[in-house]
C-alpha cells in the first residue's frame, strides 16, 4: 500500500462514501503506526473492498506464511494475546466477503486448534502429499533447465544434488530461492541458509522422546525410515513425535518416498540438498 494517495483513486469512486473515507483513514494510520487491534482487524476487509469499488473486479487475496506469527508467538511467550487477535483478523478479511474473488494462505502449520479459522467453515486444504497444484510451489526440472539456460548453466548432477530437495505430490522440485542466486553468481553455495532461524525445528528435535530419536538415528545413519506421521495437525498444538514428523515433512526437511496409509510413511532425508521449505 506504500505510495498510495487519495489522489490515484479519485474518478472511479464516490468519495463522500464510507468505504473511501475508512479506507484512507486506516491507510494514513498504517503509515503513522498509529493503529490499534480493532483497526487492524478490518485493514484486509477495507482493502478488499476499496479495490473492488475501483477497479469493480473482485480481487485475489494472498497471504504467505500465514502461520509464522503464530509460530513466533508460541517461541517468545506472547501467544495468549495474539491467538484472538489472527481469529477476528482472518474471520473478517475470509469470510462471507461478496467482494472477494478467492484467497490463498500458505504456510508450514496448519493451524486449527486455537480457533485461528473457527469463523470459516470451507477451506480446502492441501499438503505437500497432494498431486493438486503441486509444480506451483518450487520449479520443476524443465523451469530449471529453461532458467540456468538463460544464464548459459546447465541442469547437471551437482545442481541436482544441491537444490533438488523437494517433492509435492509426486513432482520434484527445485529451490527457486537458491537457483536465482545461482544463476547470478554461477556458485553453488548454500543461499538459503540464512532465510530461517529454525529455531522451533532444533528445539523440537532436542526435546523429543526415545522412539522419534531411534527413528531420526536410523534415518541419518541409512538415508530412510519408516514412520507415523500427523500432516494434519500442527505440531504446536499438539507436541507428539506424529506431529513433529509431520513438521519435518511439511517443511521440506525430509521427502516422503512411500505412503503406506494415512499415518504411515517412508522418509528420506535430503541431507545436503536442501534446506526449509519457506522460502528457502
Amino acid at each position: 500500500m506504500a505510495g498510495i494517495s487519495q489522489h490515484m483513486l479519485r474518478g472511479n469512486v464516490d468519495e463522500t462514501d464510507d468505504d473511501y473515507i475508512t479506507f484512507f483513514m486506516i491507510y494514513n494510520k498504517l503509515i503513522k503506526r498509529d493503529m490499534d487491534s480493532d483497526f487492524l482487524k478490518i485493514s484486509i476487509i477495507t482493502l478488499e473492498q476499496a479495490v473492488f469499488n475501483y477497479y469493480k473486479i473482485k480481487p485475489i487475496l494472498l497471504i504467505d506464511e500465514y502461520d509464522q506469527p503464530m509460530l513466533s508467538s508460541f517461541e517468545h511467550g506472547y501467544h495468549g494475546q495474539l491467538k484472538d487477535f489472527f481469529a477476528g483478523f482472518y474471520g473478517a478479511a475470509l469470510k462471507g466477503q461478496e467482494c472477494l474473488h478467492q484467497a490463498l494462505l500458505t504456510g508450514i502449520q496448519r493451524i486449527v486448534k486455537e480457533s485461528v479459522f473457527s469463523q470459516l467453515n470451507n477451506i480446502k486444504v492441501y499438503t505437500v502429499l497432494e498431486e493438486r497444484y503441486s509444480t506451483y510451489f518450487g520449479l520443476t526440472s524443465e523451469e530449471t533447465e529453461q532458467l540456468l539456460s538463460a544464464y548459459d548453466l546447465t541442469l547437471d548432477e551437482r545442481v541436482k544434488q544441491k537444490y533438488d530437495g523437494y517433492q509435492f505430490g509426486k513432482t520434484e522440485m527445485y529451490n527457486p530461492w537458491s537457483l536465482l542466486y545461482y544463476a547470478e553468481t554461477g556458485e553453488l553455495r548454500n543461499y538459503w541458509i540464512n532465510t530461517s532461524t529454525n529455531q522451533l525445528i532444533r528445539e523440537s528435535i532436542s526435546e523429543a522422546d526415545n522412539l522419534f530419536r531411534k527413528s531420526f538415528d536410523a534415518l541419518i545413519s541409512e538415508g530412510v525410515a519408516k514412520v507415523a506421521a500427523n500432516l494434519e495437525c500442527s505440531f504446536i498444538e499438539l507436541k507428539q513425535r506424529y506431529t513433529l514428523w509431520g513438521l519435518l515433512i511439511n517443511s521440506g526437511y525430509l521427502t516422503v518416498t512411500e505412503r503406506m496409509g494415512e499415518l504411515f510413511m517412508y522418509c528420506a532425508s535430503p541431507t545436503g540438498r536442501c534446506g526449509p521449505s519457506s522460502p528457502a
